[in-house]
């Protein structure tokens, strides 16, 4: 028998969307071949507007097993459906439904699949 019921999934999946306010680009990366200095051209392409959760982070978190205390990373929480690499970069453009004047970009630090939601942990881009 499995852990979770099809309706339990439903629902799952149903109150995580309720707590994606936000609105995110997933930047994709793509490298192309060599300039002429024989480095590796690399870029990004802009997905479609999805719904997301951002998290913006910046408190300390206390880790139990090793007795540290570290900054908690920012993440953004999205569907299973959608795709995302370590190589890529996520851009807020909406915050609570309000338009950002300018996009907050993030490098993807670690992507952590989840039952029901992905949770992609960013870090900054110098």
């Amino acid at each position: 028998m499995p852990l979770l019921s099809t309706n339990d999934l439903a629902a799952m999946k149903a109150q995580h969307a309720a707590l994606m306010p936000d609105t995110c680009i997933i930047q994709t990366f793509t490298e192309a071949a060599a300039n002429s200095y024989n480095e590796k051209v690399v870029s990004y392409t802009d997905g479609p507007a999805i719904d997301c959760g951002y998290s913006p982070g910046g408190g300390r978190e206390y880790d139990r097993a090793t007795g540290t205390i570290g900054v908690k990373s920012a993440s953004v929480r999205m569907a299973l459906t959608n795709t995302v690499t370590e190589k890529d970069k996520i851009k807020i453009t909406y915050l609570k439904s309000e338009a950002l004047s300018t996009a907050l970009t993030c490098a993807v630090a670690d992507v952590n699949r989840s039952t029901s939601i992905l949770v992609v942990a960013l870090k900054a881009v110098a």
